[in-house]
């Protein structure tokens, strides 16, 4: 997958608290986990892993946070590769996800907490340099700013005759975000 152009993901990057039980925890109980660790996650932030791992040039782009709790985030997507100069920052605390594996069921709950975590606006996008991107791939979120940077991105192909691929990720809310298929080469 090595290409001359990088890959651009859009959308959000968060702390997962993950721990391993046995089973479901009972309502009211106090137990220990059978193992527990932290790791990046959110789906943008997934997908520039995977393709760094692949051999893509990656840079992701989200609202990062100046948080201390964030910078070990920050320094796992350094540590992989990963860009992030184009990037805004808060001082808000960054959204995390509390994840629970139930080994015997083999089931996995996720409880996210965001507290209304600022998103990236089509302004912060249209700071970036698409001429060093062939590829953007958008997480399905804040749609009518996703849309005005998918836009921006053809007009860009249609000035300049650099044609980017945009790519979109659904995990929810298809319903609110199908009007994000519309300009995207891939769903």
């Amino acid at each position: 997958m090595s290409q001359v152009k990088s890959v651009l993901c859009v959308g959000c990057t968060v702390i997962d608290f993950v721990t391993i039980n046995g089973s479901f925890p009972k309502e009211d109980t106090d137990r220990r986990c059978l193992d527990g660790f932290w790791q990046r996650g959110g789906n943008a932030s997934n997908v520039s892993t995977v393709l760094r791992v692949l051999g893509c040039k990656v840079d992701f782009f989200g609202m990062l946070s100046r948080s201390d709790a964030f910078r070990v985030l920050l320094d796992d997507l350094g540590k992989r590769g990963i860009g992030t100069n184009d990037c805004p920052f808060t001082d808000r605390d960054p959204p995390f996800s509390s994840v629970i594996l139930a080994q015997d069921s083999g089931t996995r709950t996720i409880i996210h907490c965001n507290k209304d975590y600022p998103q990236t606006t089509y302004e912060d996008f249209s700071k970036i340099d698409l001429s060093q991107y062939g590829w953007v791939h958008f997480e399905a979120r804040n749609t009518p700013h996703t849309l005005k940077m998918m836009q921006s991105i053809r007009d860009y192909t249609q000035r300049t005759g650099q044609a980017i691929i945009i790519s979109l990720d659904f995990e929810t809310r298809y319903e609110q975000n199908q009007e994000l298929c519309a300009p995207c080469d891939f769903v």
